[in-house]
């Protein structure tokens, strides 16, 4: 401890990943993992791959990820199939633009230039269309209560 070193042990695999809904189950040579304890955020108490769960209000927070990341839901009461307990956060920008849903309208997303304080950024614009079916907005599923999402530098 305040040697200023890295906390490190030797092993070639460590037991993080999960199977089905089964955490620590397989093993990991490399990456990372993250495991959210007890995360308080309001709405968001049912499974975290559904459309109004944790995946869709990360992809709005991290719009532009450097790398994609697996997300799994591994608490206990949490049953389905095989597939049903993973899924791959992406962000919004991924998510939407690579969408072969066609959500936006044509001609976004748009990109708008800005310069404050002399420090040049680039605004994303995205127009979504409207949903035949019931009238509303096709991205009212990616957005809980803001309209505008803000982010530098990813």
């Amino acid at each position: 401890p305040g040697a200023g070193e890295v906390l490190s042990f030797p092993s070639e695999t460590l037991p993080l990943m999960p199977s089905r809904n089964q955490p620590y189950a397989r093993d990991l040579a490399f990456g990372s993992c993250l495991k959210l304890y007890e995360y308080d955020m309001q709405g968001f108490k049912g499974h975290v791959l559904r459309t109004a769960g944790l995946l869709s209000r990360l992809e709005i927070l991290l719009p532009e990820l450097a790398l994609p990341m697996r997300l799994h839901e591994c608490r206990e009461g949490y049953r389905g199939g095989t597939a049903s307990y993973d899924t791959t956060l992406m962000g919004f920008r991924e998510r939407v633009e690579d969408s072969r849903s066609e959500n936006l309208e044509d001609g976004y997303p748009a990109s708008l230039p800005l310069n404050v304080l002399g420090e040049r950024m680039a605004a994303r614009i995205y127009a979504f269309k409207r949903d035949p079916d019931d009238r509303k907005e096709r991205g009212d599923r990616y957005r809980s209560d803001q309209g505008v999402v803000f982010t530098i530098n990813g």
